[in-house]
């Protein structure tokens, strides 16, 4: 049983008979806190863990935003780098175009492989205009995001990166169980419900207090001084059992609050291990890439410079573009993704996991 103090109320008077002759007296009661908790205090714990959510809540809500931002931002880099892509397709296809005919003229080459290669080109046009509006969409997009005026010119001049992420899932996982905004939440409303079933149980309670008083007057050829020093019960026996069926509810409460809290920890465990697996397997991925797209361009000149001398076909020139061309769709779309996957991290942390 806890014994807590409290500021005690002071109460003066001051008696006018004789205004030569003053006299006063005052009183002072204190509650012992002996059957029950301190219910101002209780109250202001009450209202600086309303505070602390509230703060969380704003905390949460701008990890959200970061987190939507820096998607948006993605979206904007990942149509550039697809222009890009389209364009070299396209020069390309229109340099094959040339050399075909080229050939053609030379009858050296059928005049459908012309058509072919013709077809090629078109095709490789229309990709273009596609991720072209694609860029242009995701422009808007971003802009009515941060509220600017669709029609306002922005340059997007941050670039996709990587960077390894170093940090450890242990690391990781003990951060994000003291400083996750969430858990947090759930760590409050469990104090809360122990606060309010505190609360629920004390109206049948005991409650004992120490009353104390002094009084001094002056009168005429002497002077008296007074002590008085008492105590006092308040104690309601029966309430109809309002106070039993209360005390039931709010016990419920802090039950259900210890199961949210089990829960959230269980999900904020399970939601940050599957990020990190994510995370470190785009990570590996994306270092072993590199080999893979160097082989791809080897591949498409020496496919050109066969097909110029006969000794493979267009079609296959074709394939080893479209190879080469999904691989850098690949390592981009693998480079969006790993740097979503730390945003998600960062999110569930509750922190940048790249200053961890």
């Amino acid at each position: 049983m806890k014994r807590r103090r409290s500021v005690p109320a002071l109460k003066m008077q001051t008696l006018y008979g004789d205004s030569s002759k003053p006299g006063f007296n005052a009183s002072l009661q204190q509650p012992l806190y002996v059957f029950v908790h301190n219910s101002v205090l209780r109250q202001r714990r009450q209202a600086e863990l309303t505070f602390q959510d509230a703060r969380s809540t704003f905390e949460s809500a701008k990890w959200d935003i970061r987190a939507q931002s820096r998607s948006l931002y993605y979206a904007v880099m990942q149509a550039e780098e697809a222009i890009r892509v389209e364009q070299r397709k396209t020069t390309s296809s229109q340099k094959l175009l040339d050399v075909t005919e080229a050939l053609v003229d030379a009858g050296r080459t059928a005049a459908i492989e012309a058509t072919r290669a013709r077809l090629r080109v078109q095709e490789a046009e229309r990709q273009l205009q596609n991720v072209t509006t694609q860029k242009m969409q995701a422009e808007v997009a971003a802009k009515n995001f941060v509220f600017l005026p669709l029609e306002t010119r922005v340059q997007f001049v941050t670039q996709l990166e990587f960077a390894p992420l170093h940090a450890s899932l242990g690391r990781l996982r003990d951060y994000a169980l003291l400083h996750n905004p969430p858990l947090q939440s759930l760590h409050r409303a469990r104090e809360f419900a122990r606060l309010s079933y505190e609360a629920s149980v004390e109206p049948t309670r005991p409650s004992l207090s120490v009353n104390g008083q002094y009084a001094s007057n002056e009168v005429p050829a002497f002077e008296t001084h007074q002590w008085q020093l008492g105590w006092s019960l308040d104690w309601k026996f029966f309430d109809s059992f309002v106070t039993r069926d209360q005390s039931m509810i709010a016990k419920i409460g802090v039950t259900v609050a210890n199961l949210n809290l089990a829960d959230g920890e269980r999900t904020l465990r399970v939601n940050l291990y599957s990020a990190y697996l994510d995370v470190k397997r785009t990570e590996k991925q994306i270092q072993e890439f590199k080999s893979s797209r160097e082989q791809a361009v080897k591949n498409v000149e020496v496919l050109r410079l066969r097909f110029q001398n006969g000794l493979d076909r267009l079609i296959d020139v074709f394939q080893a573009e479209d190879d080469m061309r999904n691989l850098d769709n690949e390592y981009l779309g693998l480079l969006v993704q790993f740097n979503r996957g730390k945003d998600q991290l960062s999110s569930l942390v509750g922190a940048d996991v790249d200053s961890l």
